[in-house]
């Protein structure tokens, strides 16, 4: 049950991966990911 926690995390890594393919640092990805498709949540 436990499980389904990070079914999340790694769903928005895979796809941030595939959106994002030119990304150096791969700990960045959640980061950009929320900037380029969640502008009403953090302000630039």
């Amino acid at each position: 049950m436990a499980a389904f926690a990070y079914v999340g995390s790694v769903l928005s890594g895979y796809s941030g991966v595939l959106l994002e393919p030119d990304v150096e640092n791969p700990d960045q990805i959640l980061p950009i990911m929320l900037m380029d498709y969640a502008p009403t949540c953090l302000p630039r």
